[in-house]
């Protein structure tokens, strides 16, 4: 029962009481009322209703102050909670006026910002930097029309001068009547977040750096040094062999042309040979073509495997892997013919470059300079599979790729991969 029905019965039932007793006295027991034995009785009757009437209400009354004082000790335990949690936040909780002055700074907000709570409480905010000293009276205009503030990004400095990243929510603190006189303000300071994303973005830069270096390695600049090895060879033989030598002018002519359209492709962000899906075998008969073109080594493909299940990324490495060691061939195996085989494997598929060449000693400790063998091994890797490299001195070399047919599960979970 509440005090303001128990404040009406108060009121009430005396009144209804007395009412009822004057009609009883006049309508039914007038000369009974009017003896002495009538008029003691009565009095007994009134005085036992009176007590009885006053215990109820007192009891009621005594209930009532019982549970407003378990409800004081329960909200004073409950604020004393709230006290706590926010003194010892490691976020900065701030309360500001809709003045713009600081009521509430706690730990966390010395902590952050380094100023203590002698030097913040009553000061406007003296964490925020002069360039940025308009957002406040933005911020807090909005939050008086009471809008809550999600995750503002901003700057604010520390006590000794440093820039602070920080998350900003505001919510609006209202009085009793509804009406807006604070903000109550958290803040989350992001600043090694903030380092470690211009750390990715930095290292994504990079990693997008060694791409292009590997696509200008393995495609233009290979081509450009076997168009270079047809004018030499022109030069040699110009004389004695000149309709030999128109016709390597014709390829070089048509390979620096085709240079020129694969420098343009990449520039638009293409990569050369993958325009469009282009099939693994479709495109190493065109690498394998030009190749012995332009060297004059007789070249053979044979693909045995079903090579469907292998992604565009997968094919456009092993295409760059193979262009790769067919350049190597050129420029240092001394070979008369090549093989490139592509069979199955398990779960997978097998891409062999084999040459009948003079070799080399796989033990010599490679240098700084061969990159083409580190970027050979590193699209392995970007593909998902591994690189392999057999060779004897006299006896040819032979290069193996192993990749795998990757479906769509696997092939975002290699996108994820971090390639050394």
């Amino acid at each position: 029962m509440s005090l303001k029905r128990l404040k009406l019965i108060g009121i009430f039932f005396p009144v209804i009481f007395l009412l009822m007793l004057d009609l009883i006295r006049h309508r039914f027991w007038f000369h009974a009322l009017h003896t002495w034995p009538g008029l003691i009785l009565s009095g007994l009757g009134f005085t036992v209703l009176s007590v009885a009437f006053t215990e109820v209400m007192f009891d009621r009354i005594l209930a009532l102050d019982a549970t407003n004082v378990r409800l004081r000790a329960e909200a004073q335990e409950a604020l004393a909670f709230l006290e706590n949690l926010v003194q010892n936040s490691a976020d900065a909780v701030i309360m500001t006026t809709i003045e713009g002055q600081i009521a509430l700074w706690n730990e966390g907000a010395e902590t952050i910002y380094g100023f203590s709570r002698a030097e913040a409480v009553g000061s406007p905010p003296i964490m925020v930097p002069p360039e940025r000293r308009h957002e406040i009276a933005e911020l807090l205009g909005r939050v008086k029309q009471g809008e809550i503030i999600r995750n503002f990004e901003t700057h604010r400095l520390h006590k000794d001068g440093r820039q602070i990243d920080v998350i900003l929510t505001l919510t609006p603190v209202r009085n009793a009547e509804g009406e807006v006189v604070a903000a109550l303000g958290i803040s989350k300071d992001v600043t090694r977040a903030k380092q470690l994303e211009r750390q990715t973005q930095h290292l994504a830069l990079f990693m997008d750096r060694e791409r292009i270096c590997m696509d200008l390695h393995d495609s233009i600049i290979q081509s450009i040094y076997a168009a270079g090895l047809q004018l030499e060879g022109c030069a040699e033989r110009v004389e004695r062999e000149p309709q030999t030598v128109r016709l390597q002018l014709d390829r070089a002519i048509e390979a620096l042309h085709a240079i020129n359209r694969d420098i343009r492709s990449y520039i638009m962000g293409l990569r050369p040979d993958l325009r469009g899906d282009c099939d693994l075998a479709v495109g190493l008969a065109g690498v394998l073509s030009r190749f012995e073109a332009n060297s004059l080594v007789h070249a053979r493909l044979r693909v045995s495997a079903d090579v469907s299940g292998l992604n565009t990324d997968q094919v456009g490495h092993l295409l760059q892997i193979t262009r790769e060691a067919l350049s190597n061939v050129t420029r240092h195996a001394l070979a008369t013919a090549v093989e490139v085989t592509v069979d199955s494997a398990a779960a997978g598929v097998h891409l062999t470059i084999q040459d009948n060449g003079c070799g080399w000693d796989p033990d010599i400790q490679r240098n700084a300079e061969q990159m083409g063998v580190r970027n050979m091994e590193t699209r392995a890797r970007s593909a998902g599979g591994a690189l392999q490299i057999e060779s004897r001195l006299g006896a040819g070399t032979t290069v193996i790729v192993t990749v795998p047919c990757l479906n769509q599960a696997t092939e975002v979970a290699l996108a994820e991969r971090v390639v050394p």
